[in-house]
């Protein structure tokens, strides 16, 4: 090997040591970025800017036990959540998001699914609106899944006087396309209304969901008597058809 080879071979040798360097710093670099955002101080400090965020925004008085999260890919774990406002109260044992994408030009938010488990909703009548600072833009939220089990349910002095409590409600959907296709089902539900007796029901449903809700098939049963079938919905509740 003459001499313009030995210094060819050596230029060539030193750029692969200086490109195999490069790459190692910024794996280390990497590691060291991915370990400080996991890091608990991290996420408690992120957790309490949600709060005072959520509290500023929209007036609700928000309290989060424990978050995390994890960056690939991009999930964010919720425990013991409580959002209050005045004659509402939601409380969640967990909640798990999977983040796909956000679209800044569509102001969309994508998120992959959506797991809730150990939910209790408690109204005293219908809320109104929660007063809050001033509100940022508008974000459209596609949810492609959603699990939600154990949801509980109690309400009082509903509109007409109506008293409702319910247990054991689970709900599911995947977004196929523009449609949602779902299922739920309450183990129990129990009705008070004024001048009838009390009430006790359970049911489960199958709809899909476009641009009119379509429940595909439906099964009640009330103190025995049970009753199936298959409806629609129009999108602003005003049409009912059985």
């Amino acid at each position: 090997m003459g001499r313009a080879g030995r210094l060819k071979y050596r230029h060539v040798r030193r750029t692969v040591i200086a490109v195999v360097l490069a790459a190692l710093l910024l794996t280390v670099l990497v590691m060291v970025v991915w370990r400080f955002l996991e890091s608990r101080p991290v996420q408690d400090l992120t957790r309490r800017q949600l709060v005072q965020i959520v509290r500023m925004k929209t007036g609700l008085d928000l309290e989060v036990g424990n978050l995390r999260w994890g960056l690939v890919p991009l999930r964010i774990e919720l425990r013991d959540v409580v959002v209050e406002s005045p004659g509402v109260a939601l409380r969640a044992a967990r909640a798990d998001v999977d983040v796909g994408a956000f679209f800044l030009a569509r102001a969309t938010l994508v998120l992959n699914s959506v797991e809730l488990s150990g939910l209790d909703l408690r109204l005293d009548g219908l809320p109104e609106g929660a007063g809050g600072g001033g509100r940022g833009p508008e974000i459209d939220v596609v949810i492609k899944r959603l699990d939600l089990s154990d949801f509980r349910f109690q309400g009082e002095s509903l509109p007409g006087g109506i008293d409702a409590a319910a247990g054991g409600v689970a709900v599911s959907w995947v977004l196929d396309g523009a449609s949602i296709q779902g299922q739920t089902s309450v183990a129990r539900l129990d009705l008070d209304i004024p001048g009838v007796e009390p009430v006790s029901v359970e049911g489960s449903a199958d709809f899909r969901w476009s641009d009119v809700l379509e429940i595909t098939s439906f099964t009640v049963d009330a103190d025995g008597l049970g009753v199936q079938g298959r409806g629609t919905v129009a999108p602003d509740g005003s049409e009912i058809s059985l």
